[in-house]
């Protein structure tokens, strides 16, 4: 019993008040360091969120309850002191709430497009298996933190075993073209399309197994093919056809080729576009992508994410948010890892991006997202001052994504869901509350002693 009564009597006491504020504000200063050395997603991860920070709540918590119940009973000189506690009490709930309830994501609406799935910070694994090449079957479908936990992951398969091995948290990724002796692989080219404005350089692969390769540079279009009979059906399309070791080549103006002939490495076509000269550069007639990930320690705008898993004895890198597929006899197997994504039920259609530039420069001064909501047929302006308020949701107008050609293609948003709000805003209202009743009455009781 003694030993209770001192543990109640310390628990609410000044100096465990002091020891619990102590201890957040280390906690607090180690996560502002990290989040400045890596990024805040990391910095909530393993400081904000960890064990740590919520047992340093919990002791906060159980000290504003027990130094209030220290003062029992309860005179009118408690109120400010109580309203105050209860205050900081309810901040605690609130942000509880917005910790285990609360989404922050990112939505990305490509032109005249849909979409209601929101890609939270969270990460998964997938894989699927296809026995007829339709119907796909979900294997694993799993929510992974491998920056925490290295990934140690397996699943047997009728056609082997398939592991996750390995994990780089930040990595450079470097992707090349290289020259392959496998018949299977299909062809590719490197050019320079190029005006007075224009200078762009490109690879363009051919994959094998679809029947061309298609690149969209705003108002033109490349396209490379193995298929002889293949007929562009929009204008401004540079068509490239790989015959073995030879390549010719059709130049559409309009619905029909206006220059048609043969291209080596080196020779320049004149497109007729704008101005816009095509400079052939490199021509490979089987070629493969071969990707590297070369690991840093901390991360930057350049990095990303990379899994490496193991099949039949070879070893992939998968870089984030990105398909690896696989093919063997009697299956195919189609893995994913990357962010999580969240059917909010919000759909939203993307009607119209508006941007404004600096003068002189291609730097935007600002952009706004006119969207639909798809269900009730109302269409609203998000600007970045201006966000969209709809079921509980918040949608502010983050960036967007641009072309080659620095065209805008996709706007992004990002969206907030915080059921914490209202008792982080009511448990604020009592603090300062309470802490005005304070000042006030201690005002009042320092009155009423002079005067007595």
């Amino acid at each position: 019993m003694k030993i209770l009564k001192w543990l109640y009597k310390f628990l609410g006491s000044l100096q465990f008040a002091v020891l619990v504020i102590l201890a957040l504000a280390i906690i607090s200063a180690v996560g502002t360091i990290i989040e400045s050395k890596y990024n805040a997603e990391i910095a909530q991860a393993i400081v904000y969120k960890s064990p740590y920070m919520i047992v340093a709540l919990i002791c906060l918590s159980v000290s504003l309850i027990l130094s209030a119940l220290h003062r029992w009973p309860w005179r009118r000189k408690h109120i400010p002191f109580l309203v105050a506690h209860i205050g900081l009490l309810v901040l605690i709930f609130g942000s509880w709430l917005t910790m285990r309830y609360g989404i922050d994501g990112t939505l990305v609406l490509g032109a005249d497009k849909s979409n209601q799935f929101v890609s939270v910070p969270q990460r998964e694994v997938k894989l699927f298996m296809s026995q007829d090449g339709d119907g796909f079957v979900s294997l694993i479908n799993e929510k992974v933190d491998f920056y925490k936990n290295p990934p140690n992951m397996s699943i047997d398969l009728p056609d082997g075993e398939f592991k996750i091995v390995d994990y780089i948290p930040f990595a450079l990724k470097n992707s090349k073209i290289i020259e392959s002796e496998d018949s299977t692989r299909g062809p590719a080219v490197r050019f320079v399309l190029r005006n007075d404005r224009v200078d762009l350089s490109e690879w363009l692969l051919h994959k094998g197994t679809a029947r061309e390769a298609t690149m969209a540079l705003g108002p033109a279009t490349i396209i490379l093919t193995k298929d002889k009979s293949f007929q562009a059906s929009q204008e401004n399309t540079l068509v490239l056809y790989s015959e073995g070791e030879r390549l010719t080549y059709k130049i559409y103006y309009g619905d029909r080729p206006t220059k048609t002939g043969s291209i080596q490495e080196g020779d320049v076509k004149d497109t007729g576009w704008m101005g816009l000269k095509f400079h052939l550069i490199n021509y490979y007639p089987r070629a493969e992508e071969k990707v590297e990930f070369i690991k840093r320690d901390y991360p930057n705008d350049l990095t990303t994410e990379a899994v490496q898993v193991e099949f039949q004895g070879q070893k992939h890198w998968v870089e984030a948010n990105s398909l690896f597929r696989v093919f063997t006899e009697s299956a195919g197997y189609v893995f994913l890892y990357g962010n999580q994504q969240l059917d909010i039920g919000v759909p939203l259609k993307l009607v119209d991006f508006q941007m404004e530039k600096y003068p002189g420069t291609d730097r935007a001064a600002s952009y706004a997202s006119l969207v639909k909501l798809v269900n009730k047929d109302q269409q609203s302006l998000i600007s970045m001052n201006e966000p969209l308020k709809h079921n509980g949701f918040t949608f502010y107008q983050a960036s967007y994504k641009q072309d080659e050609l620095g065209r805008p293609i996709a706007s992004i948003l990002s969206v907030n869901y915080d059921p914490g709000r209202p008792w982080k805003y009511l448990g604020s209202l009592l603090v300062v509350l309470g802490a005005c009743m304070l000042f006030y009455m201690r005002k009042y009781y320092m009155k009423k002693r002079s005067a007595s």
